[in-house]
């Protein structure tokens, strides 16, 4: 039965509720756009659904696809929710680290303009990431949340990758809407390699549209462990990287003291590397 009487924030806010309740994967909170662009007034976890949005998912980069990233390892969500104070929603989670400082790529910046920002805001970051592997491959994989192109969004992003990353170091390689052709560049392993044709030209064109697809309306962060993350355009020092049982995605909330009480806003869903596997419930 329909109830008339309910508002626009509580109709949108009863269905966020009802997905949240329905959907072990919580799939609705990667819905939630920038609060920037907001044109209701809800609680922080429910998306306006008045928008369109404007950010591709993380984990769904298309409707058909789903990328296994199992951050909360295998975790049923537990929610408590009462009416008596209907914005306020409990869920259960694992703080992984809090982020210490934000780059803004500009949520229209070319893909080589991202790349550039990112390497020159990483240069002084340890070279071994904590993971074990190198700076630079953990920046590269970051900035498309390691997920290949389309059709398939390859997940872990493929190795070929590496080589674009590192060229456009050397501002040999523009990366352009025409691809590679003909390129000479260097291999991730630090030998010379000839890089060439078609096949050189679409892996370019595949390596541009993973950044663009995953940065679109992000920000690239690192957090005090040194964890390389993106995450939504409103993230912000000190927002907390938090895993969130069932979710397949890492989410950044933000602390706020209320009434004399610690409480938390939702600020959107987020790609932290090295953590996909549920790496950080393990520590």
């Amino acid at each position: 039965m329909p109830y008339y009487h309910l508002s626009v924030s509580e109709v949108y806010r009863e269905f966020a509720l009802r997905c949240l309740h329905d959907d072990p994967d919580l799939f609705i909170l990667s819905t939630v756009e920038d609060h920037s662009l907001r044109r209701v007034e809800l609680p922080s976890w429910a998306p306006d659904l008045s928008i369109p949005l404007a950010r591709s998912m993380l984990a769904y980069p298309s409707m058909d696809v789903m990328v296994p990233y199992l951050e909360s390892a295998k975790g049923k969500p537990t929610m408590t929710w009462s009416g008596t104070e209907p914005d306020v929603l409990i869920l259960q989670g694992h703080r992984v680290d809090v982020i210490q400082n934000v780059l803004d790529t500009g949520a229209s910046a070319l893909v080589q303009g991202i790349v550039h920002l990112t390497k020159a805001f990483a240069q002084d970051f340890p070279l071994e990431y904590p993971t074990g592997e190198t700076k630079t491959e953990a920046l590269w994989r970051t900035l498309m949340a390691n997920i290949g192109n389309t059709p398939t969004y390859e997940y872990p992003a493929p190795e070929v990758f590496a080589k674009f990353f590192a060229a456009d170091s050397n501002k040999e390689a523009v990366i352009s809407e025409e691809g590679l052709r003909g390129l000479q560049i260097e291999d991730n392993s630090g030998g010379p390699g000839s890089y060439s044709g078609d096949q050189a030209s679409q892996d370019s064109k595949d390596f541009t549209e993973a950044v663009s697809r995953a940065m679109g309306e992000r920000k690239f962060f690192v957090t005090e462990g040194k964890l390389y993350g993106i995450g939504p355009q409103s993230v912000q020092k000190g927002d907390i990287v938090f895993l969130i049982a069932g979710g397949r995605v890492s989410y950044a909330i933000r602390p706020h003291e209320t009434n004399g009480s610690m409480e938390f806003s939702f600020v959107g869903e987020c790609y932290c590397h090295g953590i996909c596997h549920g790496q950080a419930l393990s520590k």
